[in-house]
Formats: C-alpha cells, structure tokens, sequence
C-alpha cells in the first residue's frame, strides 16, 4: 500500500491531452502500486493564485481539503476543482491495468465526501500558501 504524489490538477482541466501515451506516462511516472493498494493521493492545487493541498484518502473515501486561506466566498470554486480532478482521476484508472487483479475494486474518487480539517489559517498578508502545502504532504507522507 502507498501514497502517491500527482500532478493530475492540469491534465483535468485540458482533458484533450489525455492519449494513451500520456497515460502510460502517468502510469510510469506516479504510480508506484495499483490502484486498489494506494491508501492517499496528494493533489497539490492552484486556484486564482492560491495553492491548496487535495488529498485523496482511499481508506476513508474521503477528499480532504487543506487550505491555509480558507475563504467562504472561494470555498465551493475550489471544490468544484477538486470534484475535476477526482472525475479525472476516476476516467484515468479505468481498466484492468491499474488494479492488482481481476477481483480488485476499482476506487470511485468522485463518489467520496468532502472533508474540510481545521487547520492554522496563515495572515491575510501572507504568500506562504506553497509552503503550507508542502509541509502538509511532507507530514502525511511520514
């Protein structure tokens, strides 16, 4: 079982890059395990010059968002990014190459329920928004 680390926020939004061989490219370069093994999917996220951190949690079915801006009025634009990316990354791992055998359940990622932690909010005068998302991946991947 594993985390992985995807860049899949782009290729969401330009679905008509996905070729095969952008597929195996994805396949090859993040996916360390199939499928049905990943326990977290950490999906860093640029939404109008702000960086949020998605993380898919296989176990709970859950997608969970870290935000250290957290902003009422941008909350649901950027959950209906993250709704993109889990549609995206559901289209993605259709097929019997991403799961560990023919048994194996595929994930539903759009089916998963949001989560939204509390977590310390940084000053309103801060640009530091990359910095709490890294720190955020460091700490779920230990």
């Amino acid at each position: 079982m594993g985390a992985c680390f995807v860049d899949l926020q782009e290729d969401a939004i330009q679905v008509s890059r996905l070729t095969q061989a952008n597929l195996d490219a994805v396949v090859c370069k993040h996916m360390w395990c199939k499928v049905d093994k990943v326990t977290e999917i950490f999906q860093p996220m640029w939404t109008d010059g702000h960086w949020y951190l998605m993380v898919v949690d296989v176990r709970r079915k859950k997608l969970v968002y870290f935000d250290s801006f957290k902003c009422t009025t941008e909350t649901e634009c950027r959950k209906l990014a993250m709704m993109q990316v889990a549609l995206h990354l559901k289209s993605l791992t259709i097929g019997p190459k991403w799961l560990s055998n023919c048994t194996a359940e595929r994930p539903r990622f759009s089916s998963y329920d949001f989560e939204k932690p509390v977590v310390p909010q940084q000053h309103r005068l801060s640009v530091d928004c990359g910095v709490w998302v890294l720190q955020w991946m460091i700490r779920g991947a230990l």
